[in-house]
């Protein structure tokens, strides 16, 4: 059933800022005051989340009684429309109906773009999920840690029941990303998801020239996300140049775990994501605001879990934001605290993507990737992200700040042509040369 009419948020910016704290500050800090406000915060969720649903839905209640499907949650999935990324960016996932979040309840919610014409559903070929993580620290040593979700998600692959081929990409620069996915599409495996961890932004484009005051009505900004420059530093690429090159790659799914993509208040995750569907990427999943490392990887763990048992990605996400419904605990300098930071994953879709051909092991105690998942999260550290970071005993992947401005140095004149040379090869390809 469709109803039409005038909607006005009911949150805030005051209200949204203090969402924003709690999920992305307070357990940084959860003393004095803070520890006071954080729980207070949090408590407010569900009659917040009661006003969005109220705000929605209200018309339709008052005129039939009910919202239809609701009453059938694991047969319903909710889809956001606009035309507006402004809109579509704000936090819909907070939505609570009588029996709870819907986010949480229904089979799937998802976020599109009004003038967007649907893909439909979209099957990926290949019997194991090829992933290549982009992890880009263009601040070097001084920017966030290079392990931080390597690490956690490395550890917690190994207990899903599927084969995932994981990639990194080394270096993190815009011309490596164009050969790889190329050669991969070359070879007759692509890439299934680009999980880019790094930085967004809103930026002006390189060389735009100044305009007339009475041209710049609106903003003129692009939304931008930060690559490794090859001598190191930030390379700001627009959003759209790397929706044509992931285009070009076939790669289905993009999972945005950028560092700065989703403050309230600003336009940024839904830009990016919003651009990369207008070029083409059939879905992406982003985290709306900073996510601790822990609770992304064991979203991540489950979202893949879910699309090896046939899910689409927009049940895998919901399966992933239960995982994190249900388990809430979060380290903090004071030890574990809860925070409600299930409607932090959020998922833009222009077509529902499945995989059919992934070959699953033998699946038995259907507990076990829980039983796991608890497992690894009791064994692993428990303090706060640099803490974590710097633990004696912590697992192995790379000390960045022994290794990176090696890494950085040695970026030399070879491997530069080679990149050079891999993209010239594909632009000829592009042209049909």
């Amino acid at each position: 059933m469709l109803s039409q009419g005038p909607l006005e948020w009911p949150l805030s910016s005051a209200e949204l800022e203090d969402l924003r704290w709690y999920l992305e500050d307070y357990l940084r800090s959860p003393f004095g005051v803070y520890g006071d406000r954080g729980p207070e915060v949090g408590q407010k969720i569900p009659a917040w989340g009661s006003k969005i649903y109220e705000a929605v839905f209200g018309e339709l209640i008052a005129r039939n009684g009910e919202v239809p499907g609701l009453n059938e949650p694991q047969r319903t999935e909710l889809l956001i429309r606009s035309e507006s990324p402004a809109l579509l960016g704000l936090p819909w996932e907070l939505m609570c109906g009588p029996d709870g979040p819907l986010a949480v309840n229904l089979t799937g919610m998802s976020r599109t773009l009004a003038d967007l014409e649907p893909f439909g559903q979209i099957f990926a070929a290949g019997d194991r999920l090829r992933v290549l993580l982009v992890i880009s620290r263009p601040g070097g040593t001084m920017d966030v840690d290079y392990r931080l979700i390597a690490r956690p998600l490395l550890e917690r692959l190994g207990a899903i029941r599927g084969t995932v081929e994981l990639m990194v990409l080394r270096p993190p620069t815009l011309a490596l990303l164009d050969v790889v996915l190329a050669t991969a599409v070359s070879r007759g495996k692509p890439f299934h998801v680009v999980h880019f961890d790094g930085h967004g932004a809103l930026a002006d484009p390189p060389g735009r020239q100044a305009r007339r005051a009475d041209e710049q009505a609106g903003s003129h900004q692009e939304a931008v996300l930060a690559f490794e420059g090859l001598g190191g530093g930030a390379d700001l690429v627009p959003a759209s140049e790397v929706a044509r090159i992931l285009k070009f790659g076939r790669v289905p799914l993009v999972v945005l775990n950028a560092c700065q993509s989703g403050a309230v208040g600003t336009d940024i995750e839904a830009a990016i994501a919003t651009k990369l569907l207008h070029e083409g990427v059939a879905s992406v999943v982003a985290m709306a605001y900073s996510v601790y490392t822990v609770a992304a990887a064991e979203f991540m763990t489950v979202f893949y879990e879910r699309l090896f048992a046939g899910d689409t990605v927009n049940a895998a996400v919901a399966g992933g934001r239960r995982r994190l419904f249900a388990h809430s605990q979060r380290p903090s300098p004071k030890g574990p605290l809860p925070l409600s930071d299930w409607l932090v994953p959020v998922h833009y879709q222009a077509g529902n993507v499945v995989f059919p051909q992934m070959v699953t092991q033998p699946v038995g105690d259907t507990t076990e990737l829980p039983a796991s998942l608890s497992s690894l999260r009791q064994s692993g550290p428990a303090g706060p992200r640099d803490a974590e970071s710097d633990r004696a005993d912590a697992v192995f992947v790379g000390r960045d700040s022994y290794f990176l401005p090696d890494r950085t140095s040695a970026r030399d004149a070879a491997s530069d042509g080679a990149v050079r040379t891999g993209r010239n090869r594909e632009e000829r390809a592009r042209r049909g040369i």
